[in-house]
């Protein structure tokens, strides 16, 4: 489907947030590619509840890589992924404009950016961090954002091996490095993820005692932990659902824009939980 926009705008209400709707100009074709969806154009007359909202969302905490998707109002419509080799600003940058220039969408025009704040890999976070905020210096896109654990938690629904109205404990479980792990206990009922407390450290041993017969595991942790208690495996939700995905991270944020909950780029912080074990031997000296 073609799109174009004038600089002509109305504002309509949608949620929390106010948004420009825009006239449309004469557009040309759409070329077809192998991303997902298409843009839409808007009227004047589009009903409030249709104003089109462009959001991009970025998952970098992940040590295996990065990625990012482009959200039309709650729907991904194109995504990209980088191998840990390319998570950088410099690989980032460029990426997400060719994903923005073959949607046809200016840098301008998107609402917000939505990215993981950690825990999770130190250097992917400061990545995602650097970049969110010089997105949003640039271009005016309100930031939003969500942790590590609340993005890998929101995956469950799809991975969940019991049904779906028995309510049950599930441990988010990241590798935290030196033998230890991230671990956040959640509350699952009728398909809601609940968060119960804050995000810890603790070792295995902890870990494997504070579990119920009804708990179920998921996180990149895992194969960490089954190494050494296989037996643990007939409790993980399926394993594509370890990772946090910017699809997870996305689909939160839209919820929070809407919802008014942009944090200010300048309090914008990674939640790293613990300091980095450099910055521990630094603070031993």
């Amino acid at each position: 489907m073609s799109r174009g926009l004038s600089k002509l705008a109305v504002t309509a209400t949608v949620g929390n947030v106010s948004v420009k709707r825009q006239r449309p100009k004469e557009s040309t074709a759409f070329e077809s590619s192998s991303f997902i969806g298409a843009s839409k154009p808007l009227s004047l007359n589009t009903p409030i509840d249709d104003v089109v909202c462009w959001g991009l969302a970025l998952e970098t905490s992940n040590s295996q890589g990065g990625a990012a998707c482009l959200f039309q109002n709650d729907q991904v419509v194109g995504a990209i992924d980088l191998g840990c080799e390319r998570r950088s600003a410099q690989a980032l940058i460029p990426e997400m404009k060719r994903l923005l220039r073959h949607h046809r969408i200016e840098s301008k025009e998107v609402a917000w950016l939505g990215l993981s704040l950690g825990p999770g890999s130190f250097t992917g976070l400061r990545v995602g961090i650097t970049l969110a905020k010089v997105f949003s210096y640039t271009t005016g896109a309100a930031l939003v954002g969500c942790s590590t654990v609340e993005a890998v938690a929101s995956q469950a629904h799809d991975g969940l091996p019991l049904e779906d109205s028995v309510a049950r404990d599930m441990v988010v479980i990241l590798d935290a490095q030196r033998r230890q792990f991230f671990v956040q206990r959640c509350r699952i009922v009728e398909g809601r993820v609940e968060m119960m407390g804050e995000t810890k450290v603790a070792d295995g041993e902890e870990v494997v005692r504070s579990m119920t017969t009804t708990t179920v595991l998921t996180g990149a942790g895992l194969p960490k932990l089954f190494k050494k208690w296989p037996e643990l495996e007939e409790r993980a939700l399926k394993s594509e659902k370890w990772s946090p995905s910017a699809e997870s991270v996305g689909r939160i944020g839209y919820q929070r824009w809407l919802a008014g909950q942009a944090i200010d780029p300048m309090e914008l912080k990674p939640i790293y939980i613990r300091a980095s074990a450099a910055e521990e031997a630094n603070e031993r000296q």
